[in-house]
């Protein structure tokens, strides 16, 4: 911060925490305070606190929160990734590569974790946003799929959640034959093989989504944009 913001703002580290210890030792806190009534801690961090080494602007620290929380749970929207990140062309209308490619550096941070939490993800539920690209591609069931697939393919096998800032019960209906399918025991089959390239059928037909980077005004939302890819 500036020098004028460091007069007017007064942030009460009087322990002299850097912001990873800050954060660390508050989820500590929380932890000890939430699980006395028997419920667990979930954490969110931006999808970019994956990558090796690096620490967010705000002070997470993967393997930090991880060692200390009960879930931790990623937000790789493919939409907020830059072109290239990670050697993916166009990471908002590639959902298997991109959250493959993360969930691989996910696994790298859960190793060097003592007790690393539950990795639950976060995946995009909505269409790519037209300041991103105005042809990016409908978050149809299939594409929702592909996300998740993506995820366990990488060896993140905790879960999901999903994200759509407008909560859209319509558009979720059609996303619902991807949240019916079995993905943990699709991981554990081997002889079980997914083609991100070929298209997906569900017993349900699910509605077309519009492509174009079409998207309804809840969705039309600024976002943090993660432009330093990491190897």
């Amino acid at each position: 911060a500036s020098d004028v913001y460091k007069r007017q703002v007064d942030y009460h580290n009087r322990y002299g925490e850097s912001k990873v210890q800050a954060i660390q030792r508050f989820v500590q806190y929380a932890c000890d305070e939430i699980h006395k009534v028997g419920a667990y801690v979930s954490i969110d961090v931006f999808g970019e606190a994956a990558n090796p080494g690096y620490t967010t602007a705000y002070g997470q620290y993967w393997p930090a929160i991880s060692n200390v929380a009960d879930v931790i749970s990623g937000m790789p929207y493919p939409d907020h990734f830059s072109k290239g990140y990670y050697g993916v062309s166009k990471p908002w209308n590639s959902p298997y590569q991109i959250l493959y490619q993360w969930g691989l550096r996910v696994m790298d941070r859960q190793k060097v974790t003592p007790t690393p939490a539950v990795v639950r993800t976060w995946v995009q539920a909505y269409n790519v946003m037209r300041h991103v690209d105005p042809n990016g591609i409908a978050y149809n069931a299939a594409n929702v799929e592909r996300e998740i697939r993506g995820l366990y393919a990488a060896g993140l096998t905790g879960g999901y959640i999903t994200w759509h800032s407008g909560s859209n019960l319509e558009k979720y209906g059609r996303q619902l034959g991807a949240f019916k399918r079995d993905y943990l025991a699709d991981y554990k089959n081997p002889n079980y093989k997914f083609d991100p390239a070929q298209p997906i059928s569900y017993d349900d037909e699910e509605s077309e989504e519009p492509t174009g980077g079409e998207v309804k005004p809840e969705e039309a939302k600024p976002c943090l944009l993660y432009t330093s890819p990491s190897p």
